[in-house]
């Protein structure tokens, strides 16, 4: 689809197909990838809140998926490692009234990452017969990235996607998304009539006296082997 993202074509797919769509998702064994994570709810959204975890899922996910390119979450959907293609689904288990489910979601995003991502949205899906079905977040790339995870375990810790899974974000990534580009250190050294010279630029301050003094160590003993070789 033109001008749509990966994520929000799957969305989309998932939206028009319904619950033929997860049964393809399922015989086809479409593995997890960067886009798309299944998730098996721990009591099928039968309690009267969302579960914990359920709600640890999501606060990983929305901070992982909108500090990468986005995707989306399939709830009520089991899923198995195969040591050849990865992650795949294997089977559903219907979640007890979806509507009811991402009505719980919904009031739970707000307080899942600092800043909130006020871009999530959530499709219920319903089995043809009786209360139970599916629900699909979908997460999409953020503008105000990076998201920190505000709920525990996951508190003050910073996800990416990465292939298949949720990794928290090397500093030098998350440098990045907070606009610090990484900036050279420059080390200069001269000498004349034998006084040697030394400065530093960079980032973290100067050099402290020991590292100087190994520095001018250094460039001593390769002056007196170069004096040794006649050069």
């Amino acid at each position: 689809m033109a001008g749509t993202s990966r994520a929000e074509d799957l969305f989309a797919e998932l939206v028009s197909g319904g619950e033929a769509a997860i049964d393809r998702f399922v015989s086809e064994r479409r593995a997890e990838e960067l886009f798309i994570d299944y998730k098996k709810s721990p009591d099928n959204g039968a309690g009267t809140k969302l579960h914990h975890i359920d709600r640890g899922h999501l606060d990983k996910a929305i901070s992982g998926l909108d500090n990468s390119e986005g995707g989306l979450i399939v709830w009520g959907v089991t899923c198995q490692h195969d040591d050849l293609v990865g992650d795949v689904p294997t089977g559903k288990v219907p979640i007890s009234n979806p509507l009811r489910f991402i009505s719980w979601l919904e009031g739970a995003v707000s307080g899942c990452t600092l800043p909130p991502h006020a871009g999530v949205r959530h499709h219920a899906i319903k089995q043809a017969r009786g209360d139970e079905g599916y629900a699909v977040t979908y997460i999409p790339k953020s503008t105000l990235a990076p998201h920190q995870c505000i709920i525990q375990p996951y508190r003050f810790r910073y996800y990416i996607r990465a292939g298949s899974n949720f990794e928290q974000a090397p500093r030098g990534v998350l440098a990045g998304m907070f606009g610090r580009q990484p900036v050279p250190s420059i080390f200069y050294m001269w000498g004349l009539g034998g006084t040697m010279t030394t400065g530093f630029w960079g980032v973290g301050g100067d050099l402290n006296q020991t590292e100087v003094n190994a520095l001018r160590l250094s460039t001593s003993i390769d002056s007196q082997q170069r004096r040794c070789d006649g050069s």
